[in-house]
């Protein structure tokens, strides 16, 4: 992975339709009872133009810009580099195209939590609870910062877990989200308890962990939970099997 270049790049960029609009007020016309009131001349007055056109132009904030010929905007989820490992963002804002500001080719960005970043004694889940979150779960979260548009290293894909279940083809940089993070009160929104389960143990579903569907109710269940394997073609759960 190559560490990103000090030197800072020209962001470009499609401007946003919220951008103020010309503060220049019209020029009043003498009349023949105000003869006396000073002319704009024409050349100054188109001066004065362009200078404030320069002035704001430093004001309106850019949706779009363009790294390392891709194209990225506002809401866009990235990785980022770090060299403790990559982390995952969402782009919410391009801070600067003046070359002048102090955050110039900087972005601030939403921080999102792996799996891995989660401290298991503060969430307080049990360690079957935790291996309900899956490796390709990541959660928005409360942190924000800046960044260099260098540190991109790649666009990231994420999907409902509904959503995920339903591809074909996982990428690399795919991942799905379905609660929040509040890092202050290390507690997910929704809550653990109100996530989707399946299986008779109750616990929510890990896309990455085996599943064997039931012929009767057709719902999925962990094999180890209902004492078989993933190969059993004419699987029962137990409650059907004690309505049979």
């Amino acid at each position: 992975m190559v560490k990103p270049e000090n030197k800072t790049k020209t962001i470009l960029g499609k401007k946003s339709q919220d951008t103020k609009k010309d503060s220049q007020e019209p020029v009043s016309q003498p009349t023949k009872k105000d003869s006396q009131d000073p002319i704009v001349e024409p050349t100054q007055k188109k001066r004065v133009e362009k200078q404030l056109t320069k002035e704001e132009r430093r004001e309106k904030k850019f949706k779009k810009f363009q790294y390392q010929e891709q194209i990225f905007q506002v809401g866009d989820v990235c990785r980022f580099f770090n060299e403790n490992g990559d982390l995952i963002g969402k782009i919410m804002e391009v801070l600067s195209t003046d070359p002048k500001d102090q955050d110039f080719g900087k972005l601030r960005v939403q921080w999102y939590y792996y799996k891995k970043d989660l401290n298991q004694k503060q969430i307080k889940l049990s360690n079957k609870q935790f291996d309900a979150i899956s490796d390709v779960e990541i959660f928005p979260t409360n942190h924000f910062d800046k960044t260099f548009v260098q540190t991109i290293n790649a666009k990231c894909t994420v999907k409902t877990l509904e959503e995920y279940e339903q591809l074909e083809q996982v990428g690399e940089d795919t991942y799905f989200t379905r609660a929040s993070y509040d890092l202050n009160k290390k507690t997910f929104k929704p809550e653990f308890k109100e996530w989707e389960t399946s299986c008779s143990c109750k616990l929510p579903t890990n896309p990455l962990q085996q599943y064997v569907q039931c012929e009767a109710c057709q719902e999925w269940f962990h094999p180890a939970c209902e004492k078989t394997t993933v190969d059993d073609e004419n699987f029962l759960c137990s409650k059907c099997k004690e309505t049979e």
